[in-house]
Parts: structure tokens; C-alpha cells; sequence
């Protein structure tokens, strides 16, 4: 394909330098099959630009002739059957590009794997504290907030990508510039790019747990500057939420708080005390067998003792089919993302559980009380972590089993002949904290 004429390169902004087909470059290609790498030469074919003068009438048409061929010879590549054939496409993107691609090229050959295949990096979710009637700011306000406060410490390429499927989903592509003499042919390496995702009509971004701690504040405070118009700058926040698919953490975020309403319904503690962030507050759960004087009179006999209705094959039944609903409601289906597909409403499978704990844990039976009295001050909060498909079909498989339940037991008299009673006694299995999985917290920075 014939240079771009020289009338056009002194327009041409850092963004359109071109990088040489680096190894980074061709490992980039790698990633794609025959039919998405055609689709993308014939969208770069069309993006040539075209002739500005009289005086290139000749050339032009030269051009025009040649990219009618270049367009039919990918077209067919394109539609042609089978999976065989991407080295002919390479090829032919190497002779047509051959002085290497520019950074944009490069950013949708990114951003086109990431819409078919995804990545491997894993997530952090944080919250925008966004004002009550935020202005949405563009994409050409979001590039300038980026070049004020990051630019100054980094050069650096922006690409602007949303994606409609399979979620709703706008990502911020950064690429790091690694030397000023962009064009230089010994440049064989080039950072690898960080992407900023949005969740769209919601005020959750996901950023790259793995961002090191010399980039992560400049650019959190160079998006923080460009995500609204009416504020100068938005606080983020960040939540105990990561993980490897965004699409999980999409469905986490947007359906936490029902997660929390549905999982309090299932242990009866509507009404239950929530802290400032909307998390449930642990407490001990209540007692199984309730009090007589506070049953419907219906249920108590002429003694005044109430007539339980004894558990038979049906309350079996029932039972089980709560403890799964209470399993899929905590920790997502374990369906295949196929069966998930076919049924709304469902949470997908977590992969990993944080927990922030702080010391005294709220007095239950199972736990007796410590001998010492407890100073708060030399017992900072920290941070229980699990993860693992294997430990996570543990956690399922106690709560399907009903291994966190509470139940009653007849306390005989002992050998010092005390009074027989009933206390309430817990099965080994998860502790009651387990419930507040579904909510959303924040991470304690002393943990």
C-alpha cells in the first residue's frame, strides 16, 4: 500500500507515530484468528486518507486502484471456510504496513481480543463518590485531564473503547511511551498497556490489581478528574472485591444489594443493624426455639408448650431446597457460564472471598469468652482471605448440607447435678459472618 503523501505528515500528533513490528507487535497478532485480523486491515484500508489537492489527481487514483485490491484480496480471506490461512493475512499486513503500526492500530488490536477473549489480569473494584447530578464529560475532556496531571510524568497514548456485549462496558486504554524518539527503529519493546474499566450508568470502575505503587496514585488522580464536568475531582474508593473476570464483578457490583436483601431474608435478619457503608453489622443469631409467650396462640397447646410440627419427608425437602437457594444467592451458581446464561437474576460464581475482621468478635455460644479482658488497641483488624475453586466447593457444599445451621440441644445435668435446660449449639462449619459475602466493603488499610 503506497506511503501516506508528505503533505500529510506534518499533521501527524504523537498518537499516529508509528512503532516497527516489535516483538510485543507480532505477539500482539498472535492473539487473533484469520477472520479478526481481515476484518481489521479492511477497517485500516478504510481510514487512508484521502487526496487534499489537484496536483495529486494522478496519485490518487493510483491509490484508489490499489486499495480496491488490497480490499478484495482481505475480503476474501475473510469469508473464506475454514480456520487455516492467518499467516496469509500476516503476511499481507506486513507488506501493506510494513514500516510498522501506529499506536491506535495497535490499541484496537488490543481492544478487539479483549471483546472476544477477555484477559487474565485480575480486577480491584472501587466506587466513585459522584455528586447527586453529575455531568458526564466527554471523551476529549477525559484525554485533556490525562495529559494535564499524567502527562506531566509520562508521556503517554489514550484509546477510548465501549463494548456492548457482553455487558455494557467502557475501557480506558493507557499506553505508556517508552523512549521521545518514537520513530526510532531500535525500539523493540514498549510497556505493556494498563486499561481502566467503567461499568456504564453506574459508579464502579475496575482497575488492574496488579498496577504498581509509583502509577497507581497519578492515575487515580488523573481519572478522578476526568470523569465528571461538574466536580473538579471524584473520590474513589476502594471495595474488597477482586477478581480475574470482569463480567462476575460486574454482576456482584450491580446486584449487591439485593445479594444482601435476598441472603437476610433467607436468615431472618431484616431489621438487623447496617453500618455506614450498607454492610451488614455481624451479631449472634438468634435462637431457634423461640419463646412461647411470643407464638401465635394457635400454635401452643393447652400446657402452654408449643406444638412443633415434627420434620417429615416434605420439610426435608424443603429444607434442602432453601439451603441450595441460600447457597446460590451467597456464593453465585455453579452452573457453566452456558446454564448461567438461560437464568436472570443469578449471581456468578466468586472467586475469592475477603473478609476484614476486627477483634472482639461478637459473643456467641460456640465461642466461649476469652479469660482476659480484650484491648481493641493491640489487636489492629485483619484480613482472612479464601481462594481456591477447592475451597470455595467446601464453602458450598457446608452451606447446602446445612453445616452452618443453629440448632437446639437438651443440656443434661451434669456431674455437679445443675439444672437440665436447652442452649443453643452450633454445627461445625462457617461462622456467621459468612452472611455479609454479598455486601460490599472497604478495605482497612491497617489490616
Amino acid at each position: 500500500m503506497p506511503k501516506e503523501c508528505p503533505s500529510k505528515q506534518v499533521h501527524l500528533s504523537e498518537n499516529d507515530l508509528q512503532l516497527p513490528w516489535s516483538t510485543q507487535a507480532r505477539k500482539l497478532v498472535a492473539q487473533h484468528d484469520r477472520r479478526s485480523l481481515a476484518s481489521l486491515a479492511l477497517t485500516w484500508l478504510d481510514e487512508t486518507p484521502r487526496s487534499t489537492g489537484s496536483d495529486e489527481e494522478n496519485l490518487f487514483e493510483d491509490v484508489q486502484e490499489e486499495l480496491a485490491e488490497r480490499r478484495v484480496l482481505y475480503e476474501q480471506l475473510r469469508d473464506e471456510e475454514g480456520t487455516a490461512g492467518r499467516s496469509w493475512v500476516v503476511r499481507a499486513m506486513q507488506k501493506d504496513w510494513r514500516d510498522g503500526l501506529t499506536y491506535r492500530q495497535v490499541a484496537q488490536l488490543d481492544m478487539q481480543h479483549f471483546r472476544a477473549k477477555g484477559t487474565c489480569k485480575s480486577w480491584t473494584a472501587y466506587r466513585a463518590e459522584l455528586p447527586s447530578s453529575p455531568v458526564i464529560a466527554s471523551s476529549a475532556h477525559i484525554f485533556a485531564a490525562f495529559r494535564e496531571s499524567f502527562g506531566a510524568y509520562h508521556p503517554h497514548y489514550l484509546h477510548l473503547a465501549t463494548f456492548t456485549s457482553p455487558a455494557p462496558l467502557t475501557v480506558l486504554r493507557l499506553q505508556l511511551i517508552p523512549s521521545p524518539s518514537l520513530t526510532s527503529r531500535t525500539i523493540s519493546t514498549f510497556p505493556s498497556p494498563i486499561c481502566l474499566l467503567h461499568l456504564p450508568l453506574t459508579p464502579y470502575v475496575l482497575l488492574p490489581t496488579s498496577l504498581s505503587s509509583a502509577l497507581r496514585p497519578l492515575i487515580l488522580q488523573a481519572f478522578s478528574t476526568s470523569l465528571t464536568l461538574s466536580d473538579p475531582a471524584v473520590r474513589l474508593t476502594k471495595l474488597d472485591l477482586e477478581g480475574k473476570d470482569w463480567t462476575a464483578l460486574r454482576e456482584v457490583l450491580l446486584a449487591r444489594k439485593s445479594a444482601v436483601g435476598e441472603w437476610r431474608k433467607v436468615r431472618g435478619e431484616e431489621g438487623k443493624e447496617v453500618d455506614g457503608r450498607g454492610v451488614l453489622v455481624p451479631q449472634a443469631r438468634g435462637k431457634v426455639v423461640q419463646d412461647p409467650t411470643q407464638l401465635p396462640l394457635a400454635t401452643l397447646k393447652a400446657t402452654g408448650v408449643p406444638a412443633l410440627p415434627q420434620p417429615g419427608a416434605g420439610a426435608e425437602r424443603a429444607r434442602k431446597r432453601r439451603r441450595l437457594e441460600e447457597v446460590n444467592r451467597v456464593f453465585g451458581t455453579s452452573a457453566s457460564r452456558t446454564e448461567q446464561a438461560k437464568f436472570d437474576g443469578e449471581l456468578p460464581k466468586l472467586e475469592r472471598l475477603d473478609y476484614s475482621i476486627s477483634l472482639p468478635y461478637p459473643s456467641e455460644p460456640s465461642f466461649p469468652p476469652p479469660d482476659v479482658p480484650f484491648d481493641p488497641s493491640t489487636h489492629p483488624p485483619f484480613l482472612v482471605r479464601l481462594e481456591g475453586w477447592h475451597v470455595l466447593c467446601g464453602l458450598r457444599a457446608l452451606v447446602a448440607s446445612g453445616l452452618t445451621e443453629v440448632e437446639a440441644e437438651t443440656k443434661k445435668e451434669d456431674e455437679r447435678g445443675g439444672k437440665g435446660g436447652e442452649r443453643e449449639r452450633r454445627t461445625p462449619g462457617l461462622p456467621t459472618w459468612l452472611g455479609e459475602v454479598a455486601g460490599e466493603g472497604q478495605r482497612d488499610q491497617g489490616a
